[in-house]
């Protein structure tokens, strides 16, 4: 599956498009990323915690595609995809 496919699949907007990705992982716990290539990052805003501010920190992990629930600062991912 390409990250287009889970685009079709959610029906979520691209916020960002670098380069169509496969998509081999799909991870929900930040603390729990060990390949970032070809990983997709959930970014889910919970009663206690916000993944959604852990991006930037994921992406210097390695992690470049990234679904998320709310507008976000893509400034800091520009190699990134974000659904």
């Amino acid at each position: 599956m390409q990250f287009s496919d889970l685009q079709k699949i959610c029906g979520g907007i691209v916020v960002v498009s670098h380069r169509d990705k496969p998509v081999t992982d799909l991870v929900t716990d930040s603390r729990k990323v060990v390949l970032a290539e070809g990983a997709v990052f959930f970014a889910i805003k919970g009663e206690r915690h916000d993944a959604h501010l852990f991006l930037n920190d994921l992406y210097a992990q390695g992690m470049r595609q990234f679904v998320v629930e709310h507008a976000v600062d893509i400034t800091g991912l520009p190699e990134a995809n974000v659904l």
